[in-house]
């Protein structure tokens, strides 16, 4: 019996390669899409500050730009002085236990509020606005301080030094809270130290008179 040679089998070959091509291209069309992995969604709640053992309120004294007024005259004069306080920043940096959160997960993108007065006994009252859950130092404007007006006397021939200063007053307390994810309702605790700015005052003034 005559068998077929190889170049006249060549065509079949080649036509079943090609519907083994297509059908596997249809069924594999067939498969659903997979569902594209949404990243997890997080919120943090029931955050608390509370004074650690080794930590506790600095006061530092923080120097104000200084001015001169001058009386280059022969005759007493009366000078009103308007002193304002600007560039004054709060600050906030937390340091955080990460072994027990989420791999990967950035809690600097996270904000929340941070103390602006702590009485020994009365509740804390917050900067108005959020900080980062940051490990790294962060600072936004303190926003306006009083104003001064000084009404000043200089006999003829005289000047007047003014120079200013603020107390800071710097906390270190304890923080924690809990990272909640709001998919799974799976809970992390947060704990930590935060240390910041809670915020200025007993602005001081001195003037110093001597001849020009």
């Amino acid at each position: 019996m005559h068998q077929p040679s190889l170049r006249q089998l060549a065509p079949r070959l080649t036509g079943g390669l090609l519907l083994s091509l297509l059908l596997s291209s249809c069924a594999d069309s067939d498969q659903p899409e997979p569902t594209p992995t949404l990243p997890a969604s997080y919120e943090l709640t029931e955050v608390r500050y509370s004074v650690a053992s080794a930590g506790g309120i600095d006061t530092v004294i923080v120097p104000l730009p200084g001015l001169q007024v001058q009386n280059s005259g022969n005759t007493l004069t009366t000078q009103q002085v308007e002193l304002g306080v600007t560039d004054l920043v709060k600050t906030s940096q937390f340091a955080l236990d990460a072994s027990l959160l989420p791999s990967g997960f950035e809690l600097s993108s996270l904000t929340v509020p941070v103390p602006q007065e702590w009485g020994a006994n009365g509740p804390i009252s917050y900067f108005r606005e959020p900080f980062p859950l940051s490990t790294t130092l962060q600072q936004q404007p303190y926003g306006p301080y009083a104003q001064q007006l000084l009404s000043v006397q200089l006999p003829p021939r005289s000047k007047l030094d003014i120079s200013r200063h603020l107390a800071a007053y710097h906390l270190t307390c304890s923080f924690q809270g809990l990272l909640v994810n709001k998919g799974t309702g799976q809970r992390y605790a947060v704990r930590g130290t935060w240390k910041g700015l809670l915020r200025y005052d007993k602005l001081s003034t001195t003037t110093t008179q001597s001849p020009l």
